[in-house]
């Protein structure tokens, strides 16, 4: 058995005149999918959204969201289930919130197939028309209260009768007076839905209202339409003008010039004091059309970045502070160039610079006290290991040298260099004789390119 809840959402057990609220209504076209934000609400599954924008009218109708495709109200999903005049309220909603709606169109109407048209139902207390609903009861009460209306209700009473408004035809109550009969009119004339004629082809103000509200947002999107589908101007000239709501003139349309902008922008952002430019221009880093720009704190006055370094920085010297040029590692390497300076990334480069190093002890497990561009020791058995560069050297030409320490028990050792390669070396540590013993600490040094 379903719950109450449940058939609040599905509908079921509603009636053809009034169906369930719905959370929120539509304002354009959407789809029908997903928990979509509608009319300033962020949809939640199983909320009932009023879809009454479709672009296919057909699609018009009571939904219950879901994250995935939306179906239609089970008491909104066949032709049983509305008529012309059929209402539903809305319950939330920025635009729709607290409003009723109720379904135009002639008997029957097919749901899903043929178009349905959703408009807003106007009462004293509903939404925008309140203001015109009170405006017709109150001009009612007036004249009701007004000495000279005797004489106006007799006049009421024979048109009613030449129409056949008697009182004794069916539906209308035989109390019903022709002030009463004024009243209600009066209240037709300013406040029956858009297209609900009052009398055969003659509609109220809010008709009117709402036909010319509907004209003047199709000229504005019209308007709109025109701006987006323009073609795109790139170079604008001083003639070339711009719309603008203007303050001076109560907030009138007028236009300005791209001249008069381009006067207002250099007025308010680059005004210059005690200077004068003429006709100046910056390209490719440069300056020209004008005089030079002088430097602030001692500038040299030139035009390009290129002079303006050349005349700012000082020649190489013991003593020089301020702007230097570095050098690049191929005149570090050479160690001839004197007009610039080393940085401490290209010092490596020099040759007279040792390219790597390493101290590691050789007895037992060998391993690395301290090192510069070398990665591991390799311990190929006793008194034999293999320096594992972390630089690759430029030939097998470059010079290597180093030491030995003890055995461990004051017995000193030798170091030989067996063997180069470009990525490591390979060392023995020697006694007396040729014959290979472990020694602590070695040390391996290494210069060249």
């Amino acid at each position: 058995m379903a719950t109450i809840y449940s058939d609040q959402i599905t509908g079921y057990g509603e009636t053809v005149a009034y169906k369930a609220p719905c959370r929120v209504a539509t304002t354009a076209n959407i789809a029908l999918s997903g928990l979509l934000t509608v009319d300033g609400v962020v949809l939640v599954a199983d909320d009932r959204v009023l879809v009454k924008n479709q672009t296919a009218p057909s699609e018009n109708g009571i939904w219950i969201a879901n994250s995935g495709a939306w179906t239609r109200a089970r008491d909104f999903d066949s032709k049983r289930d509305i008529a012309r005049g059929t209402r539903t309220n809305v319950t939330d909603g920025t635009v729709n919130g607290g409003r009723e709606y109720r379904i135009l169109g002639n008997n029957p109407i097919i749901v899903g197939t043929d178009p349905i048209t959703i408009s807003e139902t106007l009462s004293s207390d509903s939404g925008s028309n309140a203001a015109a609903a009170q405006a017709a009861a109150d001009l009612a009460l007036a004249v009701l209260a007004d000495p000279n209306f005797v004489a106006v209700a007799g006049i009421a009473d024979e048109i009613a009768t030449v129409a056949g408004l008697a009182p004794d035809i069916p539906g209308i109550p035989a109390n019903v007076t022709a002030a009463q009969l004024a009243e209600t009119n009066a209240q037709k004339w300013a406040t029956n839905p858009e297209d609900v004629e009052v009398t055969p082809g003659l509609f109220s103000a809010f008709h009117w209202y709402r036909k010319s509200l509907a004209i003047w947002t199709n000229l504005t999107n019209t308007v709109a339409g025109w701006i987006h589908g323009a073609g795109t101007k790139t170079v604008l000239v001083d003639a070339d003008e711009f719309g603008l709501a203007d303050s001076e003139w109560s907030w009138a349309l007028s236009k300005v010039s791209w001249a008069s902008i381009k006067a207002g922008i250099a007025s308010a952002t680059m005004t210059l004091t005690n200077k004068t430019l003429t006709n100046p221009t910056i390209s490719g880093g440069a300056w020209t059309g004008g005089t030079d720009l002088a430097i602030a704190d001692g500038g040299t006055g030139a035009s390009t970045a290129a002079t303006a370094f050349g005349n700012l920085k000082q020649a190489a010297s013991a003593t020089a502070t301020g702007v230097v040029e570095l050098a690049t590692d191929a005149e570090v390497a050479t160690g001839t160039d004197t007009a610039r300076v080393p940085s401490v990334a290209t010092l490596k480069s020099h040759q007279g610079m040792a390219k790597a190093w390493v101290n590691f002890n050789g007895i037992g497990t060998v391993a690395i006290r301290d090192s510069y561009n070398v990665t591991s020791i390799t311990d190929n058995g006793v008194g034999d290991y293999t320096v594992n560069l972390g630089i690759t050297m430029a030939n097998a030409n470059y010079c290597a040298s180093g030491a030995s320490g003890t055995d461990g028990s004051g017995n000193n050792r030798n170091l030989a260099i067996a063997s180069l390669a470009t990525t490591s070396l390979n060392v023995w540590a020697t006694g007396t004789t040729t014959q290979k013993l472990d020694a602590d600490p070695i040390c391996v040094h290494i210069f060249g390119d």
